[in-house]
């Protein structure tokens, strides 16, 4: 199992201009089984639930962080890489106010969000995973 860790201004040049930094967490490699070829190019063309998902996996994050730091926020989210493979967190303020129990509680729901990303694939779409 993949273990999700935050990592910071990995591809910030992707988003200069509309932030002061970026924390990013590989996502890389998520559980694609059991969808059918045509489902699978569609949501990699769509990203009809990719997109849906990763906004609730962000609204995740900004309630348990919520009032949690004066010093930075957290703007949006986005993706970034070559096969976006890094869920990024789009931030202003001070990086080196965060601290470390503010980055468990972004790591804790990334890698949930990632450990039940197959889960609710199929699920959105209707199909069955291969048991």
């Amino acid at each position: 199992m993949k273990n999700i860790r935050i990592r910071t201004n990995v591809h910030y040049r992707d988003f200069e201009g509309q932030c002061n930094f970026t924390i990013e967490l590989n996502v890389k490699n998520a559980d694609w089984s059991g969808i059918s070829d045509e489902t699978g190019e569609y949501e990699s063309v769509t990203g009809e639930f990719t997109n849906k998902y990763s906004q609730k996996c962000f609204d995740s994050i900004m309630k348990r962080l919520k009032g949690a730091s004066r010093t930075w926020q957290i703007l949006d989210w986005s993706f970034a890489g070559r096969t976006n493979g890094w869920f990024v967190l789009l931030c202003n303020g001070a990086i080196d106010c965060i601290t470390r129990r503010q980055e468990e509680i972004i790591e804790q729901e990334v890698q949930q969000f990632f450990n039940e990303f197959n889960q609710n694939l199929l699920e959105h779409y209707g199909e069955r995973g291969c048991e």
